[in-house]
């Protein structure tokens, strides 16, 4: 005669519970391990899907830069992830020269930071130019 199949839904989805919860483990244990390899913090993980700009604000009139060196202040502010590097620029006729750097660890959520441009004669001409921030 022929052979009977017996067939129970109640042991297929314990088998299959077990593999999914297998799966999941998995998953998590690899993403733990990319996460403490790449040494990825949660503040870097919020600046990448920070929506919010960060605002600059010159706090003093800027004049003469290029022939003397020029100190002014500015206030940085970033709510959400903070700002963790200021670059300064000067434009001039279409030319940009980079002029200064500063990185900010941990990053400052509101500062006011003191600048000095140094004397820019060899990059610069007589004229006006803009300063980017």
């Amino acid at each position: 005669m022929g052979k009977s199949y017996s067939y129970s839904a109640k042991r297929d989805s314990a088998r299959f519970s077990s593999k999914l919860g297998l799966l999941v483990l998995a998953v998590a244990l690899l993403a733990a391990l990319g996460w403490a390899l790449t040494g990825t913090r949660l503040d870097s993980l919020l600046a990448m899907i920070d929506r919010e700009s960060p605002t600059v604000q010159i706090r003093d009139q800027v004049q003469g830069a290029g022939a003397q060196e020029v100190s002014f202040t500015a206030r940085l502010a970033d709510n959400r992830a903070g700002v963790e590097k200021l670059a300064v620029w000067i434009d001039q006729d279409g030319a940009q020269h980079s002029i200064m750097t500063r990185d900010f660890d941990p990053p400052t959520k509101d500062s006011e930071v003191a600048l000095t441009l140094p004397r820019l004669q060899e990059k610069l001409k007589e004229g006006p130019a803009r300063l980017i921030l």
